[in-house]
């Protein structure tokens, strides 16, 4: 699917595809050590809706205390680079 704004820097994307530009769509790139972006989610062609989806993440994390209840030293997929490995390591000695 063509993008409209594409900017790929991360392994993990938002694709968001407004109905009145089919077949063209929104990307939002972001890496594990970036915060995740917020974007605009349509809801009609007038009215859009600012989804903050990093303060999502960390409401639906802490409440659900998934720190605890997560194994980070499990093999995850797709794997980390080295760096990433390295950035994960220090979060979990806080």
């Amino acid at each position: 699917m063509p993008v409209i704004s594409a900017v790929d820097n991360g392994s993990y994307s938002v694709l968001i595809s407004r109905s009145e530009q089919r077949s063209s769509a929104d990307l939002y790139s972001f890496g594990l050590e970036e915060v995740i972006p917020s974007f605009a989610l349509p809801l009609s062609e007038e009215e859009q809706l600012i989804i903050p989806l990093q303060e999502i993440f960390t409401q639906v994390y802490n409440q659900a205390r998934y720190r605890s209840r997560i194994d980070y030293q499990q093999s995850l997929t797709p794997p980390l680079t080295p760096e990433e490995q390295a950035w994960l390591t220090s979060l979990m000695e806080m």
